[in-house]
């Protein structure tokens, strides 16, 4: 299985476990919710696959090194996210954030179909912001890696959460 399918299977199978009372849990004023991770992680992948068509169709060879992509998967040292893959609070429930990404994740799968030679994915490449220009194939570990990243996010809200209601529940006690 590739990075980009585990990491796509695992970041479902934590959230199949999410409650509704979590999805819009916020561990600070500045962090993001569940919805929100998720939200991220479907803007990211619509960038990515945009950039692949407009490579996979106009682009020009481009010569780079391989890049440490697996490194994507830890959450330190924190990377402020762009402006254009900050989410917006478009999901309202877990069913919508998984249609998009189930949809996100047909819409690249559609255009990888779309490629007779994939060589191709390791001559075209676009810049990340941390790592520079990377070529396409690496793009899709990334992917992977990043969700691996936000499904520790994700973990760390649920129990930050959960804490919190456990204490919550403690001071009412008394």
């Amino acid at each position: 299985m590739s990075v980009l399918e585990l990491g796509r299977q695992e970041l479902l199978t934590k959230i199949n476990e999410i409650p509704e009372a979590y999805w819009h849990a916020r561990i600070s004023d500045d962090s993001w919710t569940v919805l929100e991770v998720l939200e991220h992680l479907v803007l990211i992948e619509k960038v990515i696959k945009n950039q692949f068509e407009n490579l996979l169709r106009d682009g020009v060879d481009r010569e780079t090194h391989e890049h440490p992509v697996h490194r994507s998967a830890k959450r330190y040292p924190a990377v402020e996210a762009p402006d254009y893959v900050q989410p917006t609070g478009a999901f309202q429930t877990l069913i919508d954030a998984k249609g998009a990404l189930d949809q996100s994740r047909q819409n690249l799968l559609q255009v990888l179909e779309q490629v007779e030679d994939r060589e191709i994915l390791k001559k075209r490449a676009f810049k990340h912001p941390y790592f520079g220009h990377m070529q396409l194939i690496q793009w899709l570990d990334f992917i992977g890696y990043h969700e691996r990243r936000h499904l520790e996010q994700i973990k760390e809200i649920l129990e930050i959460s959960s804490q919190k209601r456990s204490d919550s529940k403690v001071s009412e006690n008394k």
